[in-house]
């Protein structure tokens, strides 16, 4: 049985706690859940709540990216695949002009942030390719967006069947930072307008095709170079 601390932790606790927070959110799934509840069970051990960890961390590996338009497709759909990466990886993103040119914004942790950029990449490309065999440009961007949904809801299935008791509090800091983030340096962002299906079999097909695409590869080698992140 864990036992509870009643002396104050040192720094080095609290910055153990705060590492492990920060690799509950690996797109390694054993290696996120391991930390979780390492993170939970010191918690426990010396009776800290997550806003005192929070208190001390203060978001500070919080950051943005900027990520330029990849294949063939505009804001609508590049921002829909864009918004189904960052809400299954801890992150949230706008839609904004950077040096001149419309920019893809990812706030998030540095980890989170990488995923979701290789990730976007490959799928922008793949779904281009695969969009291809239709002709029209509406039919082209209902077959995207239905790709781009399909992607959405396979990582919210991913990220419910990983949360657990012990991970839900860490989701919320997580996201409370991102917010904190977004809120204090882009007070003022509008709603972009909502995509239009106007093409339902193309959308289906988009769909049928997005249940396919392989969401590890394309980021597996990559971060396990720059971080021995994945296993």
């Amino acid at each position: 049985m864990t036992s509870i601390q009643t002396e104050k932790p040192n720094d080095s606790i609290v910055e153990k706690i705060a590492k492990l927070i920060a690799l509950s959110s690996s797109p390694n799934e054993h290696e996120a859940k391991f930390a979780a509840e390492k993170a939970q069970e010191l918690l426990l051990k010396y009776n800290l709540e997550m806003s005192d960890i929070e208190a001390r961390k203060s978001g500070e590996d919080v950051g943005e990216i900027h990520v330029g338009m990849e294949g063939e497709f505009g804001v609508t759909v590049n921002g829909f695949l864009v918004k189904a990466l960052t809400d299954g990886y801890f992150c949230s993103m706008f839609i904004s002009s950077h040096n001149g040119e419309r920019t893809l914004t990812i706030i998030g942790e540095p980890v989170n942030m990488i995923a979701v950029r290789y990730l976007y990449t490959y799928l922008a490309r793949e779904v281009s390719r695969l969009a291809k065999a239709y002709r029209g440009a509406k039919q082209r961007e209902s077959f995207a967006l239905g790709f781009a949904e399909e992607i959405r809801q396979r990582l919210q299935d991913k990220l419910r069947a990983a949360t657990t008791t012990s991970t839900s509090s860490l989701i919320t800091i997580k996201s409370e930072a991102v917010d904190l983030y977004k809120n204090t340096l882009y007070p003022n962002l509008s709603r972009g307008r909502a995509a239009t299906i106007s093409d339902p079999n193309a959308y289906r097909s988009g769909r049928s095709e997005g249940a396919k695409a392989n969401l590890n590869r394309p980021i597996e080698a990559t971060l396990n170079r720059r971080n021995g992140l994945l296993s």
